[in-house]
């Protein structure tokens, strides 16, 4: 526009570099470090007062989850664009951070986590007319995910609520989550556009 002018192409060229290495450098600080936390929470044990979540300083699992697929989001990312030994070791650091968040229990975080997966599927499917090897590294992820998933089930880090969602869904084993769905399916019409109202939440379903 005129009245802010596009950078000349020699100076979107120079910044290009430095803005991706720092892109970069903070996909990594953030995946890495929820790696870390991945680990605490894989050493935690399941809390049968919390229907065998695991649970870190008192913390919602929901709160402990989101933070590990935000991580898990960037590791798989980092996965998707580079090869050999770094692909590697993020794919590594990527199956405990994904287990981790199924580790706590929350279905939220399983459902997240699973949709970070679809995507990057998609984005190396398209990918693939252009570089042949994004269908292989696809099929890899595929098959990493199935078994990270299976020797997680086999070793008890999976709570029975996660592995309900594989047959009932979001609801599953927990019937007033199941009748606070159905209500807002029932009253989405009265509310989809102002919302319910300062201070209100599922309750005023009621």
């Amino acid at each position: 526009s005129a009245l802010w002018p596009p950078a000349p192409a020699p100076v979107r060229g120079a910044l290009r570099r430095p803005l991706g290495l720092l892109r970069r450098q903070a996909l990594l600080t953030l995946g890495c470090s929820a790696s870390v936390l991945g680990l605490v929470v894989r050493g935690s044990p399941p809390v049968a007062a919390r229907a065998d979540r695991a649970n870190v300083g008192g913390i919602d699992e929901n709160v402990t989850a989101m933070i590990l697929v935000t991580g898990f989001a960037a590791l798989v990312y980092l996965v998707t664009q580079m090869g050999g030994p770094r692909a590697a070791f993020f794919g590594l650091a990527a199956v405990v951070t994904g287990v981790a968040t199924l580790h706590t229990g929350s279905r939220t975080g399983a459902v997240a986590a699973a949709a970070v997966l679809v995507v990057a599927l998609l984005l190396l499917i398209r990918q693939e007319r252009m570089r042949p090897v994004a269908g292989f590294r696809a099929a890899g992820i595929m098959f990493l995910a199935y078994l990270s998933f299976m020797a997680a089930s086999q070793a008890g880090l999976l709570p029975q609520r996660v592995l309900d969602l594989l047959d009932q869904g979001l609801s599953a084993s927990d019937s007033e989550r199941g009748l606070i769905i159905d209500l807002y399916r029932q009253t989405i019409g009265h509310w989809a556009y102002f919302g319910v109202g300062v201070g209100n939440d599922a309750n005023y379903l009621y």
